[in-house]
C-alpha cells in the first residue's frame, strides 16, 4: 500500500477506536474477561450481567458488565444449576 493511503486512513481508525472501544479485539483482549472470570470467587459474580472485554483509547484492558436483558427467574434457575453442578465436580 502507499504511504499516502495509510496516512489518509489511519485518523479514520483511530476515530473508529474512539467511538467503538469494544471493536479493538485482539485474542489476547478478548480472553480478558474469561480470565478475570476465572479469578473472581462464583458468590462475588453477579449472574445478571454479562462480562465483555473492552478497550480504551490508550490501549488499556478492562472487563466492562452489561445486564442480561430477559427473565429473571430464567438466569436465576440456570444460575443455581450451575452452582450444584459446580458443587457436584468439586466434590468427586
Amino acid at each position: 500500500m502507499p504511504q499516502w493511503f495509510w496516512s489518509l486512513i489511519l485518523p479514520l481508525l483511530l476515530l473508529l477506536r474512539i467511538c467503538l472501544p469494544s471493536m479493538t479485539m485482539t485474542a489476547t483482549s478478548g480472553a480478558e474477561a474469561l480470565l478475570w472470570l476465572a479469578r473472581q470467587q462464583p458468590s462475588s459474580v453477579d449472574h445478571t450481567h454479562k462480562y465483555l472485554s473492552r478497550a480504551s483509547v490508550s490501549g488499556h484492558r478492562y472487563v466492562d458488565t452489561e445486564q442480561i436483558r430477559g427473565a429473571e427467574e430464567l438466569s436465576a434457575e440456570v444460575w443455581k444449576q450451575l452452582e450444584t453442578l459446580s458443587r457436584t465436580l468439586s466434590s468427586s
